[in-house]
């Protein structure tokens, strides 16, 4: 009833209007790649706890599809967002803020994971959940103690008791 409502449709709602209303499949296919394409960009939003809703469709409009893509613009890209489509210029600096956050715990997250890599410990998720419990610098791990591998696995941000034994091992 409301334009809203659109992206709040299922695949179940689509199919049904296609059949009692005659919705053209191709009509149909490119509503719900649109749907998806909008949810996606919320998601990504929400993750950089940005509430600005109209901030989904300048970036839509901008050519962002996927939420990783919000984590590639450049802060030029974010300023002409704000100079030709109109975003939020607080939004846009938010947004930066993020990127560079999300930037430099990437980077964290590499050198903790090359660290761990050079002492045989292959677990994809082990560096970042060491990282979301402070651990900045690869030689900080071998300054952890049990109790402190403990209080990671306790926290289930990706460690595995395997790899924690494994590491208490290797600290020792």
């Amino acid at each position: 009833k409301r334009a809203e409502e659109i992206w709040e449709l299922t695949e179940d709602d689509l199919d049904t209007i296609q059949v009692e209303h005659g919705l053209l499949l191709g009509t149909r296919r490119m509503i719900w790649k649109r749907i998806q394409r909008v949810k996606d960009v919320r998601i990504g939003l929400a993750e950089a706890n940005v509430v600005d809703p109209d901030a989904v469709w300048v970036l839509i409009n901008s050519g962002v599809r996927r939420a990783e893509e919000i984590w590639m613009l450049s802060q030029d890209q974010l300023n002409t967002m704000v100079d030709r489509e109109g975003l939020n210029s607080n939004t846009a600096v938010q947004l930066w803020r993020k990127i560079e956050e999300r930037k430099a715990r990437e980077e964290k997250v590499l050198g903790i994971r090359t660290a761990l890599e050079a002492e045989n410990i292959m677990d994809a998720g082990a560096a970042a959940a060491l990282v979301d419990c402070g651990i900045e610098r690869p030689e900080q791990i071998w300054e952890l103690t049990e109790d402190d591998l403990d209080s990671v696995l306790d926290k289930k941000l990706g460690l595995r008791s395997r790899t924690a034994m494994e590491l208490w091992s290797k600290i020792q």
